[in-house]
């Protein structure tokens, strides 16, 4: 497992579970990070049949669906996944559209794939 967590299948009573291994947070900012940890590989469940092969389209769906789904259910907490996720540590305040495209731009999918998971996002 990479810092930002694994999800596993397992299969108990002919039944498929799904388990999400993730970083113990050691303190309360950590919280939250761990959370965006989660709800990343318990998305990938619904993400990974939208990709067909590539491995990185997987994970940047995975991601963008995450980031859609942040921006308008939790917006509150938005800034803090985008921050999380592009690696910008402390409490210096970033544009939040500046945010977004460096997000993007670090996650990127074709338009098609996009117009996939926001289709996915908004019947969440």
């Amino acid at each position: 497992m990479k810092n930002n967590g694994r999800g596993v299948p397992v299969n108990q009573d002919q039944r498929i579970l799904f388990n999400v291994v993730a970083p113990l947070p050691e303190t309360r900012d950590q919280t939250a990070h761990a959370l965006f940890v989660i709800l990343h590989e318990t998305t990938h469940r619904l993400t990974d049949n939208l990709v067909e092969n590539s491995e990185a389209d997987r994970e940047n769906a995975a991601f963008y669906a995450d980031q859609l789904y942040f921006k308008t259910h939790y917006p509150q907490y938005y800034s803090d996944y985008l921050k999380f996720f592009l690696n910008l540590a402390g409490n210096r305040q970033f544009n939040i559209s500046s945010l977004e495209d460096q997000f993007l731009k670090s996650y990127p999918l074709s338009p098609s794939l996009k117009t996939s998971v926001a289709e996915l996002v908004k019947k969440l």
